[in-house]
């Protein structure tokens, strides 16, 4: 870590990591012993039995962290096994800690007969704040840029994003009633606490939080033909209805399906595909790239390359896999666009603004994420758009352009 935190605010960290640990895990083995001693209840199952185990395990690994002192170069073999645990911990707690807080949920309404609804307030808002002491002593001890971009791709994003449905296992739609069932199945409240969680490690790894508001050595000009662009492209990214190559950028189906809380908040993982791929995981590629003479190019490419195969586990759940590839081919260059977007304005809003509008407004005429098999229409209008965005991201980081990106740099991170 490069930023350190006061004696008081560790040792606040400290407590609170110890009694969310320790909270959660007894009330979890009490309530699922308590069950297997019921005569109303089945006895535990071999999965219950191997899931107890490995809790177990986690929570013995994890509490003793907060205790670990400094090795000596000559420890080899601890050291790994130190490091290999923190990998451990990033998803044994990142699914405990929900799943145990379920119990703890289901615990207090038995004994309190307070209703689902209301628990549910409460704990999706402690849900946001709960992985901030695993985020100083797990995540922010990865050193490598190799495991902090796997840790911010995977084991983050996906361990944190499996949260709010675990921590509502107990409930039933009826009794948290739609709009928390919604929140639930959007999983805005993960959204949500990833972007805590990474903003504070940023913070812990030594960056800066990124900025909002346009570059002042960015032209207006550029600037002003990238709003225009982006405009237009999510209007026919959305609407865009031409059945040959000859009307494919001129023929328009304006209709959208009924706008919906869940359209809107599906839509707002955007924010932190954004979060995650052009703030953090664009700042270390700068950092580890700024001896480079190509520093900007290759964090660009390689930011681009990255985002394309975050969007491979969609061939898992049920999307073609042709459909699956088209999708990479087109993410990994509107990745690269993105981020020199950012770059060249140093507003991240930008970028963010962008990439939800495209989703949403393709969510709202088609009411389906999911893309289907790819025709030969599909693949020529894909590759056209993959020229066209690397021909304004070459733009925009070559000649006058570069050099503003270049005086701007700093002071987005801070360096080792």
């Amino acid at each position: 870590m490069i930023h350190k935190l006061s004696k008081k605010q560790v040792n606040i960290l400290k407590q609170w990591y110890i009694w969310q640990l320790t909270i959660g895990f007894v009330t979890y083995i009490g309530v699922l012993v308590s069950r297997a001693l019921s005569k109303q209840h089945a006895p535990l199952s071999s999965r219950q039995l191997v899931v107890i185990i490995i809790s177990f395990v986690v929570m013995g690994l994890a509490i003793k962290i907060p205790f670990e002192k400094a090795l000596e170069p000559s420890q080899k073999i601890r050291w790994i096994l130190r490091k290999c645990n923190y990998y451990f911990q990033t998803i044994g707690q990142a699914l405990l800690l929900p799943l145990s807080f379920s119990f703890v949920m289901l615990l207090i309404h038995q004994v309190t007969h307070i209703n689902f609804f209301v628990l549910a307030i409460i704990f999706l808002i402690y849900l946001l704040f709960m992985y901030i002491p695993m985020t100083y002593f797990v995540y922010a001890k990865i050193e490598s840029l190799v495991g902090r971009i796997i840790l911010l791709c995977e084991l983050i994003a996906q361990g944190i994003f499996a949260g709010s449905q675990l921590i509502l296992e107990f409930t039933k739609p009826a009794q948290i009633g739609h709009v928390i069932q919604t929140i639930d199945n959007t999983q805005v409240a993960d959204v949500i606490s990833v972007l805590i969680s990474v903003a504070f490690l940023m913070y812990l790894w030594g960056f800066k939080l990124p900025n909002f508001t346009f570059s002042k050595k960015a032209s207006w000009i550029v600037i002003s033909f990238l709003i225009v662009f982006s405009v237009w492209y999510v209007i026919w990214n959305g609407f865009g209805d031409g059945g040959k190559v000859s009307d494919v950028l001129f023929k328009y189906d304006i209709t959208m399906d009924k706008i919906n809380l869940k359209m809107v908040l599906t839509s707002l993982e955007t924010v932190m595909e954004e979060w995650l791929f052009r703030f953090a995981i664009l700042s270390l590629l700068l950092r580890a790239l700024q001896k480079h003479a190509h520093q900007i190019e290759w964090a660009v490419i390689i930011n681009g390359v990255l985002f394309g195969l975050w969007h491979f586990s969609n061939g898992f759940s049920g999307q073609a896999w042709s459909a699956t590839f088209e999708q990479m081919l087109s993410a990994g260059a509107a990745g690269m666009l993105f981020a020199a977007i950012y770059l060249y304005t140093q507003n991240l809003a930008f970028p963010i603004i962008f990439h939800f509008l495209n989703d949403f407004l393709g969510l709202s005429s088609s009411a389906d994420m999911t893309m289907s098999a790819p025709a030969s229409l599909d693949w020529i209008t894909t590759l056209g758009q993959v020229i066209i965005f690397i021909l304004i991201v070459a733009f925009l980081i070559t000649g006058k352009r570069k050099k503003v990106i270049q005086e701007t740099l700093d002071y987005q991170y801070t360096t080792a």
